[in-house]
This record gives C-alpha cells, sequence and structure tokens, in this order.
C-alpha cells in the first residue's frame, strides 16, 4: 500500500514522492503559454535588436541572452529541469562573449553576428536536447531511491 502523498513508479514500482512527481508543474516551460511569458520578452528583444545598431544589438542580446540564463537556472533550481542546469550558464556566457565583442575586447571579425548567433542557435539546440536524452526530462525522475529497510 503506498502512502497519500505518493504513487507507485511504473518502471519500478517503488514510491514515487509528490515532489518528484510535481516537477512538471513547477517547470517555467511546463506550458506554450508559460514560456512565452517568461521567455518571451528576451526573445523578442533578441530579435527586434538583431538589427539595430551597434550598440543596440550589443544591449539587446546581453539584456536577452542574461534574461534567458537567469530564468534557466530559476527554473533548473524550482523543478530540476536537466536542459537548463546547461543552457544557463551557456546563455551567461554567451551574454558576456556579446559585450565582449561588442567592446571590440575579443575580435571576431567584420561581420561578428552571425557567428554569434548561429553559435548561440547551435550550442542551445545541443544543450536542450542531449542533457534530457540522457538523464531525462527532471533531475528527479532520475534520483535514486534509496533502501531503508534494516538501516536505522
Amino acid at each position: 500500500m503506498h502512502s497519500a502523498g505518493g504513487s507507485p513508479d511504473p518502471e519500478t514500482g517503488k514510491e514515487i514522492t509528490e515532489d518528484e512527481s510535481c516537477a512538471s508543474c513547477r517547470d517555467l516551460a511546463g506550458s506554450c503559454r508559460w514560456s512565452l511569458i517568461w521567455w518571451g520578452p528576451a526573445v523578442l528583444l533578441l530579435a527586434v535588436t538583431a538589427s539595430a545598431g551597434w550598440w543596440w544589438h550589443v544591449a539587446g542580446w546581453s539584456l536577452g541572452l542574461a534574461w534567458i540564463g537567469g530564468l534557466c537556472l530559476v527554473n533548473a533550481a524550482r523543478c530540476g529541469r536537466v536542459h537548463c542546469r546547461f543552457t544557463g550558464p551557456f546563455a551567461l556566457a554567451m551574454a558576456l562573449f556579446v559585450l565582449a565583442v561588442g567592446w571590440h575586447i575579443v575580435p571576431v571579425g567584420r561581420h561578428p553576428w552571425h557567428p554569434i548567433t548561429w553559435t548561440f542557435i547551435l550550442g542551445w539546440c545541443v544543450l536542450y536536447y542531449v542533457p534530457e536524452w540522457i538523464w531525462g526530462r527532471y533531475a528527479t525522475q532520475r534520483r535514486p531511491h534509496r533502501e531503508t529497510e534494516g538501516k536505522p
């Protein structure tokens, strides 16, 4: 018999706690609507400033990427979303890279925005799909259950 706070895992038959089963309900990107609310402004900022002047582009992209990275880290802590543990630091690193390119600290050539854009898109796709393919959608899905039988 299972306690009122959990349900059996279909794979192992062991009890899943309410905390583990509700990770998806705490996911900031758990639905299309919430994804648009949380990530939409940052994506819009990236899109709007992509064809703006140099400093608008630098400011818009560094702020937009920092917003995305910060939200991913919050989401990773909030619900254990696996890809957020990778995409969050990646987006923050890209924001710093954009600032370094914008201030001409890192030379990328005459047209830096194309390689920056493609690096972000390809890096994001890999870091979004591969970790969840390996470890599952939420960190709580792969957390081992402790056996307490016969232990104090």
